[in-house]
């Protein structure tokens, strides 16, 4: 300015500078997200709904363009109105020959370390809760064995449901064939499976000891075997048993949640429910009254459910057109698949099957990877975010060193010990952190609701995870200081005091 350059000039540099970065970086985010997001979205197969459909949008491309240049923009002009109103006789005294007084630029370099900070630990808390909650989610006993199991579901076509005769027969055979492969230990089948198969409720009437309830509650059609193939354990009475047939007394097993809803500290077995008559709520029709013939363990059908109160009735009462097979495997159960596929093309080779690996498809299902999905991509974001962070503070400390590099060569020079220089470069990164994770404390104990209802058995402020954040980013800026601060204790006293 002294020298005669004009004030549009003086913009224009700042803002080419600032505009070269945002579009280098810019444009190195785009990159970034060209090739990398295919193999993000492939870490959830099958779990991520519609994840073969994410693409780079060129809308959103161009979206992220605008953001790029403005924040270019925004980070050029602000530096240059306040270089404008920098007094020229001030600035030459003070030997600084920055575009803006060191003491401005300091704020504001200070100002956004603890933003970042902050940012960073909001989101660290947040990946480190949304991660306990999935590892506590997937922790949780399921009540059943999944391991060394193949499931194969089948939903029988129109020609074979002509008669529950003729459902009944189909796969009593194919179940022989399946028990017959070899590596086979148990088969045992069901009309619905624990994240496989959906539910139904259907209405029912429930006798208690104050007298008939209405209620809707879970009913599976399953085989005998099907207990043992899945290791449901029995807690009272019997299970399913190959005499339960057409023409039978009519029975039931039920879970332990339901035994303890409607007949709490009693004996269930003897109990009844009934179908018939309240379904189509006619007093002249005969109602049909299943008998409580044993009680089973409690089983989990989705991960974060609560355990359903649900009853089993036998598969040869009440056969259902669709089924899905639980085959038990004494070895590697990937070796059963095609064998056990064959098996059902040897009896109609145009029946669909959906066939696998019982503890892949529960891997895969959606109460797994979506909970999977939250905590990792909230991790990578929080993981980006500590990495500005550090960056950030880095950048700080070493341009306050470069700043004072004439004190430090001063300070050597009149005998300061390298343990006290380290200690006072190190001290103003520690300031900016604790601002930092201060201010991260506040928005994380505002926003820590938001994550409530997506928490599993873990508190939104659990004390704990927001500790081992913050020693974590404390750790982390450490760290980033510790560059600059050495390199600060290693100035070479002549050549700072020739700087000047």
């Amino acid at each position: 300015t002294a020298l005669g350059a004009g004030r549009g000039r003086l913009a224009v540099q700042v803002l080419s500078e600032s505009l070269v970065l945002s579009i280098t970086g810019g444009a190195a985010g785009t990159l970034i997200a060209l090739y990398g997001l295919e193999p993000f979205a492939a870490m959830f197969p099958g779990g991520l709904a519609r994840a073969s459909e994410i693409v780079v949008d060129y809308r959103v491309l161009l979206v992220a363009l605008g953001i790029s240049l403005s924040t270019g923009i925004l980070i050029g002009i602000l530096p240059a109105m306040r270089s404008a109103r920098m007094s020229t006789g001030d600035a030459l005294a003070s030997g600084d020959r920055g575009y803006a007084g060191s003491r401005g630029r300091n704020r504001a370099q200070a100002t956004l370390v603890v933003a970042q900070v902050a940012l960073a630990f909001a989101l660290l808390a947040g990946a480190g809760l949304l991660t306990k909650s999935f590892l506590r989610l997937i922790a949780v006993e399921n009540g059943f064995v999944a391991e060394n199991r193949v499931v194969m579901s089948i939903v029988l076509p129109e020609p074979y449901r002509s008669s529950e005769e003729q459902i009944r027969l189909f796969y009593e055979e194919l179940g022989d064939h399946l028990s017959a492969l070899p590596g086979v230990e148990v088969v045992g089948s069901a009309s619905q499976l624990p994240f496989v198969g959906g539910s139904s409720w259907p209405p029912v009437l429930v006798e208690t000891s104050e007298g008939e309830i209405e209620a809707g509650i879970h009913a599976v059609s399953a085989t005998p075997e099907y207990f043992d193939a899945m290791e449901v354990p029995l807690r009272a009475g019997r299970a399913l048993s190959s005499d339960d047939r057409s023409g039978g007394v009519p029975v039931i097993v039920i879970n332990e949640a339901m035994a303890q809803r409607y007949w709490p500290d009693e004996n269930p077995i003897g109990r009844r429910i009934s179908l018939e008559g309240y379904i189509l709520e006619q007093d002249d029709v005969e109602r049909i009254w299943l008998t409580v013939v044993g009680v089973v363990g409690n089983i989990r059908y989705f991960h974060g459910s609560p355990h359903f109160v649900m009853y089993w009735f036998p598969f040869s009462q009440y056969p259902y057109f669709f089924q899905t097979f639980v085959i038990e495997t004494a070895g590697n159960p990937a070796a059963v698949i095609a064998p056990a596929r064959a098996a059902l093309r040897a009896m109609d080779p145009n029946i669909p099957a959906r066939i696998g690996r019982y503890d892949e498809i529960i891997e895969n299902s959606p109460g797994v990877t979506a909970p999977r999905f939250g905590a990792s991509a909230t991790a990578i974001l929080a993981t980006i975010a500590a990495l500005l962070a550090l960056i950030g503070i880095y950048g700080v400390l070493a341009s306050a060193v470069a700043q004072r590099t004439h004190e430090i060569g001063i300070r050597i020079a009149l005998g300061a010990c390298e343990g006290r220089l380290l200690r006072a470069v190190l001290r103003r990164g520690i300031f900016l952190a604790c601002l930092g994770l201060t201010a991260g404390l506040c928005v994380a104990l505002l926003v820590a609701r938001v994550l409530e209802s997506v928490l599993y058995e873990i508190s939104p402020t659990d004390p704990l995870t927001l500790v081992e954040v913050g020693i974590l980013v404390l750790g982390a800026a450490l760290a980033a200081g510790y560059i600059p601060a050495r390199r600060a204790t290693k100035v070479d006293p002549v050549e700072a005091l020739r700087q000047e």
